[in-house]
């Protein structure tokens, strides 16, 4: 019997150490994280025209073109893109024409 009181007794103190042991969890805090939205962009790329003949005058040509738009700014509020294209001016050191913007 002795050393059932005995046990008991340790049983307790360990417990009674247990509850009045500080909690190993911090206490709640808040977090503050600021979220900074990005930019919106568009980029145009893989310009690929059909080939043609060389000549002496005006001629047609299709092709395609990969336009890429990203809104990065978290607002989902979407936008519109808008192309604009400038003449494209011959270099060459042959005889050339360039080519107004309103014809591409």
């Amino acid at each position: 019997m002795r050393s059932t009181v005995r046990l008991l007794s340790v049983g307790a103190v360990a417990a009674a150490t247990l509850l009045a042991a500080p909690s190993a969890f911090a206490a709640d805090s808040a977090v503050t994280q600021a979220v900074t939205g990005g930019t919106l962009t568009a980029s145009a790329a893989d310009l690929t025209l059909a080939g043609v003949t060389t000549t002496h005058s005006a001629q047609n040509s299709t092709g395609t073109m990969t336009i890429t738009a990203d809104d990065s700014t978290g607002t989902g509020a979407g936008w519109n893109v808008t192309e604009q294209v400038s003449n494209l001016i011959y270099t060459g050191s042959y005889t050339g024409t360039d080519i107004p913007a309103a014809n591409l």
